[in-house]
């Protein structure tokens, strides 16, 4: 078995993430209960890798088309750039809700007790429009609005959640 240390380095951050979630749940009491993480950690690597290597292809691609431009004319590599930051930003604005609502859903869909259950109908929409909304006000608002996003983005979290008697 690798080390946290070891898995992180190798990028095998889900593996170690599992384990420590493992940990933090067995010895963490809810109603003199303890928890258990049956979650998958293979799933929650192939989920992270999948993303990555679309992203990989994706940045080649633009970068390939940017290097074919011709020299004479400038307008389509700006063009190419333009596209290229365009698609950062919609990567951060949509790849980073999704992926925090499906590791929401999946750690606290897995975690159980005897006597708790807990759910997280956490929806990539819903997270995903606020963030959006966030980035929208935070630049509007030359960065003061930051707090009151990290807040809000915190409460929809946390309202998903569900915790019921088994």
């Amino acid at each position: 078995m690798f080390s946290c240390r070891q898995s992180a380095r190798l990028g095998l951050a889900a593996t170690c993430a599992a384990r420590k979630l493992r940990y933090f749940y067995s010895n963490t009491l809810i109603a003199w209960q303890t928890l258990a993480f049956h979650g998958d950690p293979w799933r929650m690597l192939r989920g992270v890798v999948l993303l990555s290597v679309l992203k990989l292809v994706l940045y080649g691609i633009l970068a390939a088309l940017a290097v074919k431009g011709t020299p004479v004319d400038p307008l389509p590599r700006a063009l190419i750039v333009v596209g290229i930051l365009l698609i950062c930003l919609i990567h951060f604005a949509l790849t980073a809700p999704s992926f925090t609502a499906q590791l929401q859903n999946l750690v606290w869909m897995g975690t159980h007790s005897r006597a708790l259950d807990f759910a997280s109908p956490l929806h990539f929409r819903s997270l995903a429009w606020l963030t959006l909304k966030n980035w929208l006000f935070t630049v509007l608002a030359l960065n003061l609005y930051r707090l009151f996003a990290v807040l809000a983005t915190t409460r929809t979290r946390l309202d998903a959640m569900r915790l019921s008697a088994g």
